[in-house]
């Protein structure tokens, strides 16, 4: 189930990728974040937890990520005018480290059977040894007491994340740096 942890790390990778902070890119981010939950539609349709397309199996691997980052690098050099190596690479990159954040903060969790982080050379799921983030259930029960805690859990990270999601980077500020003489020159 995407928490604010999975929402926030989106977000802040996606703020790597924009030039100043944008709620679009933010949102888009965010949501690559949360996309190897999409697994869950299988598992509520009978697919056991176990199984290679099981929750927390196939879909937040490594693998997938980068599948997914490719894609997405290349629909980018496919675009309108758009020829820009160097920026598809970077589309590629972050969003495989965005979709890739997933399952590395499910191995932090202390429920579920771990993550097929490396699946399809290796069919075990993984789990860090250190657990300190509470599993969110799943389904409405994600709305009650053991979701609160998850949520309280993951508030100070998330914030923190979502802090820097929202800050003007560096690029943006030398850009308006350098563009201020330019600007007073021209009135």
């Amino acid at each position: 189930m995407p928490t604010l942890l999975h929402l926030a790390t989106g977000a802040a990778l996606g703020r790597l990728h924009a030039r100043r902070p944008s709620l679009r890119q933010g949102l888009a981010f965010a949501a690559l974040a949360c996309l190897p939950d999409l697994d869950l539609v299988l598992h509520f349709a009978g697919v056991p937890y176990g199984d290679a397309l099981g929750h927390r199996g196939a879909a937040h691997s490594l693998a997938a990520a980068t599948a997914v980052g490719l894609l997405l690098g290349l629909l980018r050099l496919a675009g309108p005018g758009s020829r820009d190596l160097r920026a598809a690479g970077r589309l590629a990159l972050l969003a495989a480290l965005a979709m890739a954040s997933h399952g590395l903060l499910d191995m932090l969790t202390h429920g579920g059977h771990g993550v097929g982080l490396f699946w399809p050379l290796d069919p075990e799921r993984h789990a860090f040894s250190w657990r300190p983030i509470p599993a969110a259930p799943l389904g409405m029960a994600f709305f009650g007491p053991r979701g609160l805690a998850v949520l309280q859990a993951e508030g100070p990270a998330s914030a923190l994340l979502f802090l820097l999601a929202a800050l003007p980077g560096a690029r943006a500020q030398r850009a308006t740096i350098s563009e201020g003489p330019e600007t007073l020159s021209s009135s």
